[in-house]
């Protein structure tokens, strides 16, 4: 049954970019940016479906968290269900101030290992880690929860992570031939204990050039493309309460970001010139907007992880925040 599941899902992703050709074949995953909620009696907060003006107005981040005028944050834990979360930076300096936060806070020991993985993958390939905030249910005297799927009680955290990688060679190239091309990207992501990848999306050089390549350049001119990954990640950490126990269910993700592309062309006043972004958005795995169905078939079994893992573009492999 355990396989059966696995086979069964299949990572859902949604790019919406610049500069690029759209691939078929991709499921359409909306998010609505901005929602009307209504305080309900536990603290939790629900959609107004009643067609009236009723409630707080909350807006979302690119964290995927949602905040009121008054800056309150809520956590979006199912299409009807908001909870008030609170935001904790995570510091980067040295590991046991890292280690002092999680303490503190009480972050559950599955989030908590996320968090010092991540730090400890930038390390080892080199890129950097921008910002590490956790979103933590808000509650006065005990943990935040909520009843989702199978009337089951669930408690979420959510990590939210900024990073930029080192630049990357995509291509090199005659300048000629290279301009009229077409590069893939292609993402790679963990489903279970399977490794996949899909193509997401192609991207015109010309149109990502068209601006920083002089007229002038001959096409036998030996260009090098070379960019940047910027990704803003939100994973979700979603545990089942039983008995006063946080048992970890689920694991899931969604991303945003760019490319920053450059061009390296010899013998041009220069030399680097800086061409459009490659923007990526709404890229998330297919249970990150329903984390507690997936938590509840899979907490029995040590948690389900569903996690984005890295993006090839042209010639380069890119890292995602964390890799395995």
């Amino acid at each position: 049954m355990k396989n059966t599941i696995k086979k069964a899902i299949s990572l859902v992703l949604v790019l919406a970019m610049s500069t690029t050709i759209s691939m078929p074949g991709l499921a359409a995953t909306t998010h609505n940016p901005e929602s009307i909620i209504i305080k309900q009696s536990d603290g939790n907060y629900k959609v107004n479906n009643l067609g009236t003006s009723a409630g707080v107005k909350v807006t979302m981040s690119k964290d995927g968290i949602y905040q009121d005028e008054n800056g309150n944050l809520f956590s979006k834990v199912k299409d009807d269900l908001f909870i008030p979360v609170k935001k904790v930076a995570i510091p980067l300096e040295n590991i046991q101030a890292t280690n002092a936060v999680i303490k503190e806070q009480n972050i559950q020991k599955e989030t908590a290992n996320y968090i010092l993985d991540v730090i400890a993958n930038a390390k080892k390939n080199h890129n950097h880690i921008d910002s590490i905030q956790v979103y933590l249910p808000q509650a006065t005297n005990s943990r935040r929860t909520y009843k989702g799927y199978g009337n089951k009680t669930y408690f979420e955290e959510t990590v939210a992570t900024n990073y930029h990688s080192e630049p990357a060679d995509v291509n090199q190239s005659p300048w000629g031939t290279y301009k009229n091309s077409v590069i893939k990207g292609i993402v790679e992501y963990l489903i279970g204990e399977a490794v996949d990848k899909v193509t997401y999306n192609s991207y015109s050089i010309a149109s990502i050039f068209a601006s920083a390549v002089p007229s002038s350049v001959p096409g036998t001119t030996e260009v090098t493309h070379y960019a940047q990954l910027f990704e803003s990640k939100t994973t979700k950490h979603t545990y089942v309460v039983e008995d006063g126990q946080y048992l970890f269910g689920s694991l899931t993700e969604k991303a945003s970001g760019k490319f920053e592309n450059f061009i390296s062309i010899p013998g041009v006043s220069g030399g680097n010139k800086r061409g459009s972004d490659s923007k990526i958005s709404n890229i998330q795995t297919q249970n990150y907007s329903s984390a507690d169905k997936r938590a509840y078939y899979g907490y029995v079994s040590g948690g389900w992880v569903e996690r984005i893992e890295s993006y090839q573009y042209g010639q380069a492999t890119f890292n995602s925040a964390y890799s395995s």
